[in-house]
């Protein structure tokens, strides 16, 4: 067996909850019991929905993505990802026999875009790279896709 270790003292990559799709599922903060974060939820499996629904009970989505991030995500969506993102956002019920069996109320998403077009900001960012940076950009966005993604990030 392992010893428990407290979240505190764990890396953010140990705090992320074992799931299978869903990436980076974990508590915001320790500080912040019940709050998460992840990536989208949209490649969900069978697992990561239960771990969501009933797991960790989560029945409030802040999505912070841009319309267009959405629907990207929305059209390589899993079945099981599709299911659950029309849960949030027809307010499905919880309660015993429902998709999430664990509790009462409903299931909500709040739509809070961050920013309205996230590839005009990343186009931004390119134009403002110093003239040797811009070089690097033009190399890596031909032939390293990654790369080029983390140096805009890293910018």
């Amino acid at each position: 067996t392992h010893p428990v270790v407290p979240v505190q003292q764990r890396s953010a990559r140990a705090r992320c909850l074992p799931q299978l799709n869903v990436q980076n599922l974990r508590p915001v903060s320790p500080s912040l019991p019940g709050i998460y974060r992840s990536a989208a939820f949209e490649q969900a499996t069978d697992a990561d929905a239960a771990l969501i629904l009933d797991g960790v009970r989560i029945r409030t989505v802040l999505d912070l993505r841009s319309q267009d991030e959405i629907d990207k995500a929305l059209a390589a969506a899993t079945p099981v990802g599709r299911a659950l993102f029309a849960a949030y956002a027809d307010g499905a019920p919880v309660g015993p026999g429902q998709l999430a069996s664990e509790g009462t109320g409903r299931l909500r998403r709040v739509h809070v875009p961050l920013l309205a077009d996230v590839d005009a900001f990343w186009v931004e960012v390119a134009t403002r790279l110093s003239p040797a940076k811009k070089a690097e950009a033009m190399l890596y966005r031909s032939v390293d896709g990654k790369r080029y993604d983390r140096l805009l990030y890293d910018e």
